[in-house]
């Protein structure tokens, strides 16, 4: 998705469904595309939801087990 925003910048929101490291700075970088934040909110199963920047929480028994599954260890 690309969302314009009142100061003039766009907010792109990209899904991977798997990748290298640093591949959306470099498909940015061959779009002539300059990234003033990168903000990963999922990984996985897994959701930041609404925690706050820098903070941190213990994962629950339902998180783990489904990422557990994720990866392939029952």
């Amino acid at each position: 998705d690309a969302i314009p925003t009142a100061s003039g910048a766009t907010l792109l929101r990209m899904t991977l469904r798997q990748g290298v490291n640093r591949q959306i700075r470099r498909m940015c970088r061959d779009l002539n595309l300059t990234i003033l934040r990168l903000r990963r909110v999922e990984l996985g199963p897994l959701s930041l939801g609404n925690l706050e920047s820098g903070k941190w929480r213990a994962l629950d028994a339902t998180e783990i087990t489904s990422l557990k599954a994720s990866l392939g260890l029952s």
